[in-house]
């Protein structure tokens, strides 16, 4: 007997859903021992486990709080490096001023060397002019002296002869004339 195309088709599907429960089954019967070794665990490795991430929380928490503490340093670092370079700038700007008066300094320190190099040399001159005037006046003194005296002597009246006090004119007085010897004065 010859079989049909049909009937061949159905020998083969029977033989392909036959393979499947096959194929199945050693699928699950691998799959089982495996879904069963990650089902069980003993109570002391999941306490070990438990114990682990609560040590891992605990951490988490830790290094959260470091955070924020190290953000609000942060913070607080950054507004001090702010006062800083203000304060930074003011020094600058008060440098910059003292730099400006030193060199204003320098410049009258210069000024007054040169006033100072003039005041010498005109208290030289000064020095030198009382010193000549000294010894002009100290040589001089005696004549003076004589000219004084004679100033104070005691002015002789003559009287008149003839004639009126208008017609007659009183002479010139003539200044004394040096005589060689100076009279002894008083000191």
């Amino acid at each position: 007997m010859k079989r049909s195309p049909t009937h061949l088709r159905r020998a083969r599907s029977r033989s392909v859903i036959r393979r499947i429960p096959l194929a199945l089954a050693l699928f699950c019967a691998a799959l089982v021992p495996l879904v069963a070794s990650l089902g069980c665990v003993s109570q002391t490795d999941y306490d070990s486990v438990r114990a682990e991430r609560d040590l891992l929380r605990e951490e988490k928490d830790r290094l959260s709080s470091g955070q924020a503490n190290l953000d609000s340093e942060r913070v607080k670092l950054l507004d001090q490096l702010e006062d800083f370079r203000t304060e930074r700038d003011v020094l600058k700007k008060k440098v910059e001023q003292l730099s400006k008066k030193s060199s204003d300094l320098e410049v009258r320190s210069v000024e007054f060397g040169q006033c100072e190099n003039e005041n010498q040399s005109l208290k030289g001159t000064y020095e030198e002019l009382v010193t000549d005037l000294e010894a002009e006046v100290s040589a001089n003194r005696i004549e003076i002296e004589r000219l004084r005296t004679e100033c104070k002597a005691p002015v002789k009246k003559k009287k008149a002869a003839t004639g009126s006090p208008a017609t007659t004119a009183p002479k010139a007085a003539t200044p004394p004339q040096a005589k060689s010897a100076p009279p002894a004065t008083k000191p």
